[in-house]
C-alpha cells in the first residue's frame, strides 16, 4: 500500500510526497454524526452528487427541510434547533428498534428457547414480497452501518452469520457491572473461523475495555473444558487465571455478537447451539 502514489494527471514530477501516518492505537470516532450536524453532511452529499432517479424521493424530503441541489443550505435557529432534536430522537429511536427481537419477522430470533436474535429477513435489503422491513432495516443500520449479500445468505460453508443479543437468559439488559458466562458447546460450526466480540450499546463500536481486542476467537485458542465446550465470561473483573474473558465497564451496557464464518450444518439445523449468556456470581 505504502508504494501507491496519487496525483494530478501529468503532474508526476511535481506531486507531493504521499504520507501514510500510522493510526494504530489512536482513537478515532469512525460513527455517523447524531446530532443537527447530519443535516449538514447531507447537504455536502447532496450538492456533490448528480440527482440519481432512485433518490428522487429522499431528495425531496430533503428539499422540504431546505436542502436541495444547486441552493445553499441556511436553516435559521428555529430550524436548527429543530433539526438537531430531530436527529438526536431519530438516533434514540434506532436503538430502541435494536434492543428488542423485530416481530414482524418470523425468523427474527435464531432459536426458539434462546435470546439470540437474527437481524436479517433472508436478505440483505431488508425486503420482503410486497413490502420493505422498515424498522429492522433501522435497527441494523444503527449499528452495523452497512451490510452484503453474504450477511444474509443461507448457505453451507459460505459467508457467515451473526447471532446478537442485548439480554442475558432472563431477558435483563447486559449490564457491564455484572458478570456473565456464555458456553459455547463443542463443535462450534464455523467452516473458517469464529469469534465472540463485546461491543459498546449505544455507538456499536468495540467495547473500549483496555484489551488488546474486546473479542475471544479461534486464532486466540481459548481453553476448552473437559466435554470441548468453551466457557466465556464476561465481567468488569477477571473470572480468574487460564478463563477466557472479556472485560466490561461497570458504568456501560453492552450487547455480545458471536460471529461464524463459514457457517455448517450444525448451525443451520441446529443440532448445536449456542447458550444463553446467563448471570454468574
Amino acid at each position: 500500500m505504502e508504494q501507491t502514489r496519487i496525483y494530478p494527471l501529468g503532474k508526476k514530477a511535481a506531486a507531493k510526497p504521499m504520507q501514510f501516518p500510522d493510526a494504530s492505537a489512536v482513537p478515532a470516532n469512525m460513527l455517523y454524526p447524531i446530532d443537527g450536524s447530519a443535516f449538514d453532511m447531507l447537504n455536502r452529499f447532496i450538492q456533490h452528487e448528480y440527482a440519481d432517479p432512485a433518490d428522487m424521493e429522499m431528495r425531496g424530503i430533503l428539499a422540504a427541510l431546505g436542502i436541495e441541489k444547486d441552493k445553499p443550505f441556511k436553516p435559521d435557529p428555529r430550524t436548527r434547533d429543530l433539526l438537531d432534536k430531530g436527529a438526536k430522537t431519530a438516533y434514540r429511536i434506532g436503538h430502541v428498534l435494536a434492543y428488542e427481537p423485530q416481530t414482524i419477522m418470523p425468523n427474527g430470533l435464531w432459536y426458539k428457547d434462546r435470546r439470540w436474535v437474527n437481524v436479517f429477513p433472508g436478505n440483505p435489503t431488508f425486503t420482503a414480497n410486497t413490502f420493505n422491513y422498515i424498522d429492522p432495516r433501522t435497527s441494523f443500520f444503527t449499528f452495523a452501518h452497512s451490510a452484503s449479500p453474504a450477511m444474509a445468505i443461507n448457505m453451507e460453508n459460505v459467508g457467515a452469520k451473526y447471532p446478537v443479543t442485548f439480554v442475558d437468559a432472563n431477558g435483563d439488559f447486559l449490564l457491564g457491572s455484572n458478570n456473565y458466562k456464555l458456553n459455547l458447546p463443542k463443535g462450534i460450526p464455523a467452516a473458517l473461523f469464529w469469534s465472540v466480540t463485546v461491543y459498546d450499546s449505544l455507538t456499536g463500536s468495540g467495547l473500549d475495555n483496555g484489551q488488546p481486542f474486546p473479542s475471544i476467537n479461534t486464532m486466540d485458542k481459548p481453553p476448552a473444558n473437559a466435554d470441548g465446550s468453551t466457557d466465556i465470561y464476561f465481567g468488569p473483573s477477571s473470572p480468574g487465571e487460564g478463563r477466557n474473558w472479556l472485560k466490561t465497564l461497570p458504568d456501560k451496557g453492552f450487547f455480545v455478537i458471536l460471529r461464524l464464518y463459514g457457517p455448517t450444518k450444525a448451525f443451520f439445523d441446529q443440532s448445536w447451539k449456542p447458550s444463553d449468556i446467563e448471570k454468574v456470581k
